[in-house]
């Protein structure tokens, strides 16, 4: 016996099953004529049904935007991430000092990156645990408010997620890649 998630579903949902079981054997009646008799047996049960990759990628790509819009609180931009990974520690540190000391002129966010699903990996970078992984290609061109200077960072940022309590959450962003300073190589990373 097999069963099809459906495909249109929005997700994640769970869908409730029941299954029936028949057992037909053969018997005697109290005469010791032969009969067919029958056990049944029905049971349901809840199945979560997940698009897991469109999921992750959904969640990645709205942390980046939120992050270069600069217009949300930190703690609502990290709200995605869940406090079982250290990565959301780092994140809203990353993100409240991206706010304090840069203005995000312009930016770009691949709207459908690559998502790995692998659940108990490792992403390919950073060596990051996850069961997903997003390589989302960014671009932001942004002043330095300190001292007016331009900074332009390109590459990718890698968000990696972890299933937990039946549903997704981010865990970790890495970016990689590279960053100019006034245009010139910066030996600075860049820090989302």
């Amino acid at each position: 016996m097999s069963w099809r998630a459906p495909a249109q579903a929005n997700t994640p949902t769970t869908s409730r099953l029941t299954l029936t079981v028949t057992e037909t054997y053969q018997t005697t009646d109290g005469q010791g004529l032969p009969i067919t008799a029958e056990n049944k047996v029905t049971g349901t049960f809840d199945v979560r049904v997940h698009a897991s990759a469109k999921e992750v990628r959904d969640m990645a790509v709205d942390f980046l935007i939120a992050f270069s819009q600069q217009r949300l609180s930190p703690a609502t931009i990290v709200s995605n991430f869940t406090d079982t990974c250290p990565g959301k520690s780092d994140e809203l540190r990353d993100v409240t000092d991206n706010q304090l000391t840069k203005t995000i002129n312009t930016y770009s966010v691949e709207p459908n990156p690559r998502v790995d699903i692998a659940f108990g990996g490792v992403c390919r970078d950073r060596g990051r645990v996850g069961d997903a992984c997003a390589y989302v290609p960014v671009r932001w061109q942004s002043t330095i408010k300190a001292d007016g200077k331009p900074q332009l960072a390109v590459g990718t940022d890698q968000v990696n997620a972890i299933y937990e309590n039946n549903r997704w959450r981010l865990c970790d962003s890495d970016f990689i890649g590279t960053t100019t300073l006034d245009g010139k190589p910066s030996l600075v990373p860049f820090k989302k």
